[in-house]
C-alpha cells in the first residue's frame, strides 16, 4: 500500500486541478468556449468575450449615452422667446381741468383720473397742464419710477 500512496496523490492532486480549472473557466462565462443556446463551440478570438463582458458603467456615462440617442425637437437650454408687442409711449391728449369737479386727463385715447392705472402705470396727480405718474414696477427705485406727461404745443 505504500506503494501506492504516491500515485493516489498524485492522481487526486490532478483530479482537483482539472476540476479547479473547469470550474473557474465555467464561472468567466466562456473565455475559451463560446457558449450559444445549448451548443457550445470554440471561440475564434478570446478577446471577443473579455470586450462582451459585463462591466459596470458608470451612470453618467449611460446618462450621456441615452441623451445622445433622444430626439430633441428644440434645445433645452435656450429659452423660447415669444414676441412681445411693443408699448406705445404715453401720450397726453387733453386734460378737463374744472375748479369743482375731480380733473380727468386723455392718454393714448383713453380717459383717465387720479388713482387710474394705464399700461404700467398709475395716475398719481393731474394738474392744468401735465399729469404726473408712477411706474408700478417696484424693482426701480422711487426716484425713476415717477414720470410726468406734459401737454404738447399744438
Amino acid at each position: 500500500m505504500d506503494k501506492w500512496k504516491p500515485v493516489i496523490q498524485l492522481a487526486l492532486a490532478l483530479g482537483i486541478g482539472v476540476f479547479a480549472l473547469f470550474y473557474a473557466l465555467s464561472n468567466l462565462e466562456g473565455i475559451l468556449v463560446k457558449k450559444s443556446g445549448k451548443d457550445s463551440k470554440l471561440a475564434s478570438d478570446p478577446s471577443d468575450f473579455l470586450r462582451k463582458k459585463k462591466r459596470k458603467v458608470p451612470v453618467y456615462v449611460q446618462l450621456v449615452t441615452e441623451a445622445d440617442n433622444l430626439p430633441l425637437e428644440r434645445d433645452p437650454f435656450l429659452q423660447e422667446v415669444s414676441e412681445v408687442p411693443v408699448e406705445q409711449p404715453l401720450t397726453l391728449q387733453g386734460i378737463l381741468w374744472e375748479e369743482d369737479a375731480s380733473p380727468k386727463a386723455m392718454i393714448n385715447d383713453e380717459i383717465v383720473e387720479i388713482g387710474s392705472s394705464i399700461d404700467q402705470f398709475t395716475v398719481v396727480d393731474i394738474k392744468a397742464d401735465h399729469v404726473i405718474m408712477i411706474e408700478n414696477d417696484l424693482n426701480l427705485p422711487p426716484a425713476e419710477r415717477m414720470h410726468t406727461l406734459r401737454l404738447s404745443e399744438p
